[in-house]
């Protein structure tokens, strides 16, 4: 019996994790679609093509994290903080920017965490008529960027990512991005990401 009991709940538990990825992948799938249409849309009328880096990028360790001991603890704090050249609290920390300390609780935080910390170089898969993939090493003949894996919070409402930008006309080298930017999603009634804030573009 108590054989049949643990069966059960590995069971329940492995398929509440299964269709949580799931669920994941296709918000994911969404969410990278509407980035890369938002990105050659900006292109349009100019450049009407962009190259992507073949693989995600995997977050940067302050991205989610950040001593406990060092965060502002009030909003002199934080604009002090904030306007530190090169401080990993205003250029990597997702959650410096006041919006978000509305919309995600510790519980998301965590979510999130270890969302990040399991992402990889997994493939990037998506194109469209606008969009080259190229691999490290490559020549960026167009405007290039590359992508985080999106990072849910933990009722799947709102995403995080992240686009890195490099030059074109030189060989691409992943780690040696021009600047970055970071965009927060929401997952609006009508079933679709609404971007609701957008960071400063961060120079490297």
């Amino acid at each position: 019996m108590k054989g049949l009991i643990s069966t059960l709940i590995f069971c329940n538990v492995f398929g509440f994790a299964s269709a949580q990825n799931l669920k994941a992948d296709s918000l994911s799938n969404e969410l990278i679609r509407k980035i890369v249409s938002e990105t050659t849309g900006a292109f349009s009328k100019k450049k009407s093509t962009i190259c992507i880096l073949d693989h995600f990028l995997s977050w940067n360790p302050y991205s989610f994290e950040y001593p406990r001991e060092e965060l502002p603890r009030n909003d002199t704090e934080r604009e002090i903080m904030m306007n530190i050249e090169y401080e990993p609290y205003n250029n990597c920390y997702v959650f410096c920017y006041k919006i978000t300390d509305s919309i995600f609780d510790d519980a998301d935080r965590s979510f999130m965490v270890a969302q990040a910390k399991a992402s990889d170089r997994k493939p990037f898969t998506y194109t469209n008529k606008k969009v080259v993939i190229i691999a490290n090493g490559a020549k960026a003949t167009h405007p290039t960027y590359a992508y985080t894996p999106p990072v849910f919070s933990k009722n799947f409402q709102y995403a995080i990512i992240r686009i890195y930008e490099y030059g074109k006309g030189e060989s691409l080298q992943e780690d040696l991005s021009m600047c970055h930017q970071t965009f927060y999603y929401k997952y609006t009634t009508k079933k679709r990401w609404k971007r609701i804030y957008q960071s400063p573009v961060i120079l490297h």
